[in-house]
């Protein structure tokens, strides 16, 4: 059990640090949040659903008070959808469709500056961009989970 708990605090803090790093350096941190949800698939992997669950409300909790409200949406609205579409099948891996639909509109329906045209554009696709981010980081995610199993066989070999 305290193995279990070790592993979730760890790699919880380590997502919520590599997710802040999208306020210090936008254009690298970008990469580094997308993958940091990563870690959360690898935290339900290798332990029970019940320390999967308190890692979410935990990095949501923590991301929450740390960054600014587009970190947000991308991090609840967005990302964690697709990775627990990712991990869960049936479903719930479509369900999760309508949070991410959700973080589209508000990104760039509600809270864009109109008067450009490419806000006005993107506010008018907004529904084709959610769809779009869901699928692309989906098949993401399974891809780096393949490469993830990988690298920890090499690393254990």
């Amino acid at each position: 059990m305290s193995k279990n708990i070790t592993i979730t605090a760890m790699l919880s803090v380590l997502v919520v640090v590599l997710f802040s790093f999208q306020m210090v350096i936008p254009p690298i941190g970008m990469i580094f949040s997308y993958l940091s949800v990563i870690l959360l698939i690898e935290i339900k992997r290798n332990t029970e659903t019940r320390y999967y669950l308190m890692s979410l409300i935990t990095t949501s909790t923590l991301i929450v008070m740390l960054n600014d409200p587009f970190g947000w949406i991308l991090y609840i609205f967005m990302l964690i959808p697709v990775s627990v579409g990712v991990i869960y099948e049936g479903y719930l891996k479509f369900l999760m469709l309508i949070p991410v639909e959700a973080g589209a509109y508000f990104m760039f329906k509600v809270f864009s500056v109109k008067g450009s045209p490419i806000d006005n554009f993107l506010g008018n696709i907004w529904y084709f961009l959610g769809i779009f981010f869901y699928i692309a980081t989906y098949f993401f995610y399974k891809k780096a989970i393949i490469i993830f199993d990988v690298l920890k066989k090499r690393m254990y070999k």
